[in-house]
């Protein structure tokens, strides 16, 4: 075989190889970690509460009191089932230091001075989403309001 002839089925062995791999459908994986997509979801349930009404012992669809509101959005975003109370929610998960928490993840608060009385969901960006009081209904705040800082606990993984 001379070298035109070479070249030419070299040619064609390229070509129909780059055909037959752009037909053979390859896997798509996410570029988001599993737990990222959770906390996505844990999020735009919550957001879609946005402005609903504080009520203390409520536990949805309508009316939250702070531990009600994370019991309801995580149990309806990602089928996780919370304890009822912020102080009872306080115990599971792994505890996060302050600067490694994560979209997703809950903060504790001792809003009474004594207890863990206040449950929030971490949004990123400095950000948490929360049943605050009957004035302020579902919201989002800073948790680097000086309220916040001055009340902060700690955090907890749920989400893995």
């Amino acid at each position: 075989m001379n070298h035109i002839h070479k070249s030419f089925l070299l040619t064609c062995i390229l070509a129909v190889s780059f055909l037959f791999s752009t037909l053979i459908p390859i896997e798509q994986t996410s570029a988001q970690p599993a737990w990222e997509q959770k906390a996505d979801k844990v999020i735009s349930v919550a957001k879609a509460n946005l402005n609903k009404k504080y009520k203390a012992g409520g536990t949805g669809p309508n009316e939250f009191d702070c531990s009600g509101f994370t019991k309801y959005v995580y149990k309806k975003a990602i089928n996780l089932d919370l304890p009822r109370t912020s102080r009872d929610q306080a115990t599971v998960g792994t505890t996060v230091s302050k600067s490694n928490i994560r979209k997703g993840d809950l903060l504790f608060f001792k809003t009474n001075g004594q207890n863990i009385s206040h449950v929030a969901i971490y949004m990123g960006n400095g950000k948490m989403i929360h049943a605050r009081n009957e004035r302020h209904n579902i919201t989002i705040d800073n948790i680097n309001d000086s309220y916040w800082k001055r009340t902060y606990v700690h955090a907890k993984r749920v989400i893995r």
